[in-house]
């Protein structure tokens, strides 16, 4: 039996939003260095360097709920067709940028645009996929996402031994690029979103606004001690494996390339799987994987341990994160999905904020111990939670 034949039935747009965001992923390459672009040509103490850093997620906090908007009164794909273009000059523009506050600027001004394209391409994804195969849609977008990302940062590091504005020019190009391949290949795959297809094209204005959504709130509630557990990937983790453990930096390295290679492996055909089971199987359990491969790293003493902690939290990643995006769109009336979807990536940004922020506050004052055995709590937590997230029975009309 052929694991990926669940991807068989997806529609064309689908594949055209994937080639998308595999152009663009693949060539993303100044976030990985823009600190060091900032310190090392820009003169910036590292301290500078990071509140400079803080202006790209507040950027990304106020793009998510506006992107969802916008996508419910236009055609989602212009949005993110906009979204890429208009990102990529942002990014062509910041190496001429002089001073704290014209960086800080652009760097906001590039996160809104980038940022604008989540919200979209998630209600896309859910105007064109099949229920049943939403959460597979997810998984092929995610795959995209991380085959991108596994080799642009990687050219990127030979490219910044050439030139710093390289790096620059090459993310913007293919950004750029990548808005042209959407606005030129999508024809009626992306264009003729059911919903979107109004007489006018305005807006239907029935259903729940998202903030005086019980169910969805306590949807959101329920993840975010999840997710915060999660962005410890991208905060504390490094400084336990070099500073508690001892390890070689390259290690933190290594378990990227673990991770990478098991979604990449694994995670479609693992979705496709479990998608015939309800959505709250696929948070629960990821919730309780995720919890324990990150409470897991206070028994570990090494290298072994680790890459058997990220193994277990990365399965949990794989089952949680594709789940989250469908029960988002599940539980959002159709008529307002896109703020639906613009109000999930807010939470997501936000815990990408509040993860790192509370993580290394307990890192600094408290120890690892504690850190872990917090995740494992949280983690646990949240499982309990999303378990009781229960889907909406909607009458069709």
């Amino acid at each position: 039996m052929n694991p990926w034949r669940s991807l068989g039935g997806l529609p064309r747009g689908l594949w055209i939003l994937f080639a998308t965001t595999l152009v663009n992923r693949a060539g993303t390459m100044v976030m990985p260095f823009l600190a060091l672009w900032l310190t090392q040509t820009q003169g910036f103490s590292a301290e500078r360097a990071g509140q400079l850093l803080a202006f790209y997620g507040l950027g990304s906090i106020v793009a998510a709920p506006a992107s969802g908007w916008l996508s419910d009164r236009i055609a989602p794909h212009r949005v993110m067709e906009a979204s890429l273009i208009l990102s990529g000059l942002a990014v062509l523009l910041l190496p001429a940028a002089r001073g704290f506050f014209t960086i800080a600027g652009l760097v906001f001004l590039w996160s809104v645009l980038a940022e604008f394209f989540r919200p979209a391409s998630l209600l896309t994804i859910h105007e064109l996929a099949p229920p049943d195969k939403t959460r597979t849609a997810v998984a092929l977008q995610r795959l995209a996402i991380n085959l991108g990302m596994s080799t642009g940062p990687a050219v990127g590091g030979f490219l910044v031994l050439y030139s710093f504005k390289s790096v620059f020019v090459v993310d913007g190009v293919t950004s750029i690029l990548a808005g042209l391949v959407m606005l030129s290949a999508a024809g009626a795959s992306l264009r003729a979103l059911p919903r979107v297809q109004a007489a006018n094209g305005a807006l239907t204005r029935s259903g729940t606004p998202v903030w005086a959504d019980r169910g969805f709130l306590f949807f959101l509630l329920a993840m975010i001690p999840s997710c915060c557990v999660f962005f410890q990937l991208q905060s504390t983790l490094a400084i336990f494996l070099v500073r508690d453990l001892g390890l070689a930096p390259s290690v933190y390295g290594l378990l990227f390339t673990v991770n990478t290679l098991l979604i990449v492996a694994i995670e479609v055909p693992l979705t496709a799987w479990i998608s015939r089971h309800p959505i709250r199987w696929s948070t629960a359990t990821g919730g309780v994987l995720l919890a324990c491969g990150f409470g897991g790293m206070a028994l570990i003493r090494g290298l072994p341990g680790a890459i058997v902690c990220t193994v277990l939290w990365t399965f949990g990643e794989m089952l949680l994160l594709p789940a989250l995006v469908t029960q988002a769109g599940v539980l959002a009336p159709p008529e307002r999905r896109g703020e639906y979807m613009g109000a999930y990536g807010l939470g997501i940004n936000l815990t990408a904020v509040l993860g790192p922020w509370v993580g290394m506050g307990l890192l600094e004052h408290h120890g690892a111990r504690t850190l872990w055995t917090w995740c494992l709590v949280a983690g646990l937590l949240s499982a309990g939670l999303m378990w009781r997230v229960r889907e909406p029975i909607r009458v069709r009309s």
